[in-house]
């Protein structure tokens, strides 16, 4: 498969060879809400408090992706940083992390020395894990000539920001569920044999994927200054 926009995980699994008679082209959309979507999605946010320190709160929000006819439910938590000396150059407040089963949410927690405040309620063991998108949706992927969704529930929880098609999954630390050869291979499958494809179809790309896409950078032609070599 040839996948044409963008960069991602999966991405060096064509090194194995591409069929270039299959083509995935990433996007840019702007995002949908979760309105757009015929899809029960769900709305969790609970905070944990750290033991005995004067760290406030982690917070935890709801995160899916979607590949094919295929979905999968995780927890992106946003926790206070192991950094502890704020003038450091890579000294950061707090950091991302994202967590795509029971086991490793349980083990991040405790981890911390978090204890929750309040019951974590709505989910269990079956919120996790690879599970069948409902007929509808699938009929909307297809008919969307879509192969991935992404989508997470933003601070105000009415909200969802949800992407199709976009170089994302890395971001999402979704290498923590399906290797690069095994993904590639998903999308693969869905975009020959479930997606509509057309003869020639147009693609624009724009002249920075192109250089990404080939290993360029903005020093690849010049020399760079001092500043350029800090």
């Amino acid at each position: 498969m040839k996948i044409i926009g963008g960069r991602d995980y999966y991405d060096s699994a064509a090194q194995y060879g591409i069929d270039t008679s299959i083509r995935f082209v990433r996007n840019n959309r702007a995002p949908l809400e979760a309105k757009d979507l015929p899809i029960e999605i769900p709305r969790i946010r609970l905070r944990f408090f750290k033991k005995k320190t004067e760290i406030s709160f982690s917070d935890w929000f709801p995160v899916f992706v979607i590949i094919g006819d295929k979905i999968w439910h995780g927890i992106k938590i946003i926790e206070p940083s192991n950094y502890r000396i704020p003038y450091q150059a890579d000294y950061k407040p707090y950091e991302t992390h994202y967590h795509w089963s029971l086991e490793s949410l349980n083990a991040s927690v405790e981890k911390m020395k978090m204890t929750w405040k309040g019951e974590p309620n709505s989910w269990d063991k079956e919120y996790f894990g690879e599970q069948n998108i409902t007929k509808s949706m699938t009929e909307w992927m297809v008919f969307n000539n879509v192969a991935i969704i992404t989508g997470e529930q933003q601070l105000d929880q009415s909200k969802y920001e949800i992407n199709l098609n976009q170089d994302n999954l890395k971001n999402f630390e979704f290498f923590k569920v399906i290797d690069a050869f095994q993904l590639h291979q998903r999308i693969e499958q869905w975009v020959s044999g479930v997606l509509p494809q057309s003869e020639n179809p147009m693609i624009n790309i724009s002249d920075q994927d192109k250089a990404h896409k080939h290993g360029f950078w903005k020093w690849s032609f010049r020399t760079p200054g001092k500043k350029g070599m800090e």
